[in-house]
């Protein structure tokens, strides 16, 4: 009854803020703007306080007519002063940092594809390793967080280490810069989004917290890791850990543990919509195929609250995430 009341509530609020849907993010430019492309998203030329953003060569973000940004103005590093791609002999081919995708399959709950890796293992040999760990990196590291100063935290500036101003935002919150998120974090975007999030810094699974959170999400310099970062610990039905723009979707480690992140692919199908991928349902759905494809509520088993008068039903295998078993409502 507490679930239903829940969802309920969740409607008429989704409903409320529509009718009053005026200001920033709104897609309509408004007395104070400079601009609004319909979301409040900072990093894509218009900020999150709808104010045009100008690129600025060297401070570590890609934007406008930049082809690279390394977090300097070094020529000779594959990215120069003005922030256009090097080549020749001088060029570091490596120079350009992505953030990875470490999941290679989402639970379509057909095919779950694995990703590579034994945690467990993994776990033991850092954990070894650490036995009487001291801080050894010149600059400073991420695990353990070492080397800098009280107010600072040991991060990322283009494709170096380094000690930078710290936060006090939490892991899963959107983020406009790094220095906004606490110590151990780094600001990075959701999969499939434009939406930065506050991820934490991890060398194995044991480094990161709450159910679903394991560490595959790797920062790359062509084909030199970084740094690797934890997945964000959400709940599948209610989206909860993830913000406003993503969605709690589910994945699948190697060693057949399930686990979960917020990613951009958020539609807006509910019960009984049509959809070709997760991305056409909304965040609480995902996109199967009962005889057609359409979206599909997930739920709490048992008990859980479905909408539409449907029941909550295990999935066969079951899902778990953590010490929560999820089903579908069919």
């Amino acid at each position: 009854a507490v679930l239903a009341a829940g969802g309920a509530l969740g409607l008429a609020l989704s409903h409320a803020c529509a009718a009053q849907d005026t200001g920033c993010g709104n897609g309509v430019v408004e007395a104070g703007e400079e601009c609004d492309d319909g979301n409040r998203n900072d990093f894509d030329g218009c900020s999150g306080r709808c104010f045009v953003e100008i690129a600025r060569c060297g401070d570590g973000v890609r934007m406008g007519s930049e082809e690279c940004d390394d977090g300097n103005r070094t020529p000779g590093d594959g990215c120069d002063q003005n922030c256009r791609r090097e080549t020749g002999a001088d060029a570091d081919a490596d120079a350009d940092v992505e953030i990875g995708d470490g999941r290679d399959g989402d639970a379509d709950l057909g095919e779950v594809e694995a990703l590579d890796g034994d945690a467990d293992t993994q776990d033991a040999d850092i954990a070894e390793a650490r036995d009487g760990w001291e801080c050894h990196d010149p600059v400073c590291d991420f695990v353990p967080q070492c080397g800098c100063t009280s107010g600072q935290k040991c991060s990322l500036v283009g494709a170096e280490r380094n000690c930078v101003t710290s936060g006090f935002l939490s892991e899963g919150r959107a983020c406009s810069g790094d220095s906004e998120c606490a110590v151990g974090l780094f600001c990075a975007p959701a999969v499939g989004s434009d939406v930065p999030l506050c991820h934490r810094f991890c060398e194995v699974a044991s480094d990161c917290l709450g159910p679903g959170s394991r560490c595959i999400v790797p920062i790359s310099a062509g084909s030199t890791v970084l740094a690797v970062l934890c997945s964000i610990s959400c709940e599948l039905d209610s989206g909860s850990g993830c913000p406003a723009g993503t969605r709690c979707k589910l994945f699948q480690d190697g060693d057949g543990t399930y686990l979960t992140d917020c990613t951009g692919d958020v539609g807006t199908g509910r019960v009984g919509h049509s959809c070709d991928e997760d991305g056409d349902c909304a965040s609480g759905f995902f996109c199967a195929a009962p005889g057609f494809p359409s979206c599909v509520q997930y739920c709490p088993y048992p008990g859980g609250y479905c909408e539409g008068g449907f029941v909550c039903r295990p999935f066969d295998p079951p899902v778990s995430v953590g010490s929560s078993q999820y089903g579908y409502c069919g």
